[in-house]
């Protein structure tokens, strides 16, 4: 017999833990995730997209599709499942982990109750559920040996969006990124960053411009900025600070290179200070008293009657 209706969809080990759901939890955008499922109500109903089940708590479940040339695993779509059912997707924890069956007792269900659920469902048998069950795990088992990328399909917009928060609109977090998507070096042990500062009031533009480059490919692999919440290390919390990375303060040429795209896209402070990861480690602000804390330093004049070509010069020749 064919299992049509309620099927084991095991996900890849390698994948464990990555989930929208989980996304959205990391960015702290809960409300992300309550809005699609208040979607899914409206356009759906209040009952298990599966078996209709209008009485049993109702979960969201994530329905993922397996191209396994590619490794890609593809969001396909969510639904609102049942408690049984949701547990049947995924019945390698209820059925064969101690939290899974310390969980079970505590909903006062047992591993019985799931396979009569599997069984009343698909109309089956119980020899059947086990046939389904083993070929499940055998592909479990295969899909597991390999490292998956996963693509969010029409979520994918609402991820970038939620990444792309406004500085001074995070409070739970001291930073929000930017990355590349451009090819860049890997950061070596020299790695360090060119620190724009700017008054708070300007944050979001700046950091905006500073974002926008980075995903470009115009500046290095990626960018920080400073948000909301008081840093400790922040000497003034008035004005915050961007940290724009390159992959070696050594190579003079791209680090100058990086200085004059961010000027030339308008976000250069009066003075330019460069520090290294190192120096970062090493535990080193000037608010603990630290001096010489850049490797670099340029101010605005240095930049001015100058081209790219001749500022990345003088900037090599200066510092020797």
């Amino acid at each position: 017999m064919t299992i049509k209706k309620l099927k084991i969809e095991l996900v890849p080990s390698t994948v464990w833990y990555s989930s929208l759901y989980k996304l959205f939890k990391e960015l702290h955008r809960e409300d992300l995730w309550k809005n699609i499922k208040d979607s899914i109500f409206k356009k759906e109903g209040k009952k298990c997209w599966i078996c209709e089940n209008t009485d049993r708590r109702l979960e969201a479940h994530e329905f993922w599709d397996y191209d396994a040339g590619n490794h890609i695993q593809k969001l396909k779509s969510i639904h609102h499942l049942c408690d049984l059912c949701h547990k049947v997707k995924h019945i390698g924890l209820w059925l064969h982990t101690s939290d899974g069956q310390k969980m079970l007792k505590k909903e006062k269900l047992t591993k019985s109750d799931i396979i009569k659920h599997f069984c009343k469902v698909n109309q089956c048998t119980k020899k059947e559920f086990e046939e389904h069950k083993d070929s499940a795990f055998e592909i479990f088992s295969i899909r597991s040996q390999n490292d998956w990328n996963q693509d969010f399909g029409k979520y994918q917009k609402i991820i970038n969006d939620a990444k792309k928060r406004n500085p001074s609109e995070v409070t739970d977090s001291y930073w929000v990124y930017a990355e590349s998507n451009e090819s860049y070096p890997n950061p070596t042990e020299n790695c360090g960053k060119w620190l724009v500062f700017d008054y708070t009031k300007n944050l979001d533009e700046t950091w905006s411009k500073i974002a926008k480059a980075v995903e470009e490919g115009l500046l290095g692999s990626s960018a920080k900025s400073a948000t909301a919440l008081p840093n400790p290390n922040a000497t003034n919390q008035d004005i915050k600070v961007i940290c724009v990375y390159t992959y070696d303060s050594e190579d003079k040429e791209d680090v100058a290179r990086i200085a004059w795209e961010l000027y030339n896209i308008g976000v250069a402070p009066r003075v330019l200070n460069y520090k290294t990861d190192k120096a970062t480690l090493e535990g080193k602000y000037v608010k603990r008293g630290h001096t010489k804390v850049s490797r670099y330093s340029v101010s605005i004049n240095h930049f001015k009657d100058k081209n790219k070509e001749q500022f990345i010069e003088f900037f090599k020749n200066h510092f020797q």
